[in-house]
């Protein structure tokens, strides 16, 4: 499946998800997504450097995700989720 289909098709699940987690988590949502993203980079074995260019961006945008000073895009999250080959549920996963 291409990355514009898989998007196409995800797109809806996924917005409903980000949804849910913000209503659940208000206030909370950049420190859980930036804790979960950094665990998946540091599972893959990833160094921050070489996610952001897998993600197609400069380093110090993806650092501030990871430190909770930004947060990622509906499209900058598909395309987490995309590299690192995962499901979505895995992704979002946050309970822990």
């Amino acid at each position: 499946m291409t990355m514009l289909v898989y998007y196409y098709f995800m797109d809806r699940k996924l917005k409903d998800i980000i949804k849910a987690e913000k209503e659940k988590y208000t206030g909370a949502i950049p420190a859980l997504f930036s804790k979960r993203i950094r665990e998946l980079r540091k599972e893959k074995g990833y160094t921050q450097k070489q996610f952001a260019k897998l993600l197609g961006m400069k380093e110090n945008t993806y650092s501030g995700w990871e430190r909770g000073r930004r947060e990622p895009r509906l499209y900058d999250y598909l395309n987490i989720i995309y590299v690192l080959d995962l499901d979505i549920s895995d992704f979002f996963d946050i309970s822990n």
